[in-house]
């Protein structure tokens, strides 16, 4: 039984409380924030595949869609002018993170582009949302 916290903007799971017996979860207490809510799951998943790969869908565990963040090129030369574009595909507006900067990819500007004047390892990785994930890219300025 795991207790799931999660936004209800977009059902991303923000906490989870995991207890057996379930009268244990009373006593853990949710300190829900304002657009937060809590929710009883009977699964058999542990509670970092049900954070890393699941959101809250009409009060239901639901699978995450994968996302891919690709990079080209990568390697790219580090010389102040050559650019590398960073997609997300299957595209969906979202927010990048490049090196913990947010960067937002929208309908009309689903490309985001890169360029270094010195040798960088750029850590490209997608903000976290609800029905969305999307493994962490590396990205090398050389």
């Amino acid at each position: 039984m795991l207790q799931v916290q999660y936004r209800l903007s977009d059902g991303l799971i923000t906490h989870i409380w995991d207890a057996m017996p379930p009268t244990m979860l009373s006593s853990q207490g949710s300190g829900d924030a304002p657009d937060e809510t809590t929710v009883l799951v009977d699964t058999d998943m542990g509670g970092m595949t049900v954070l890393d790969g699941y959101y809250v869908q009409q009060g239901e565990l639901t699978p995450k869609q994968a996302l891919t963040i690709t990079a080209m090129p990568n390697p790219f030369p580090a010389d102040g002018v050559t650019v590398c574009q960073v997609t997300v595909t299957p595209f969906v507006p979202c927010t990048l993170l490049v090196d913990s900067q947010a960067m937002a990819l929208t309908q009309g500007d689903q490309v985001l582009e890169i360029t270094a004047s010195a040798p960088h390892v750029f850590v490209v990785s997608l903000e976290p949302m609800g029905p969305y994930s999307a493994l962490t890219t590396f990205v090398e300025a050389t």
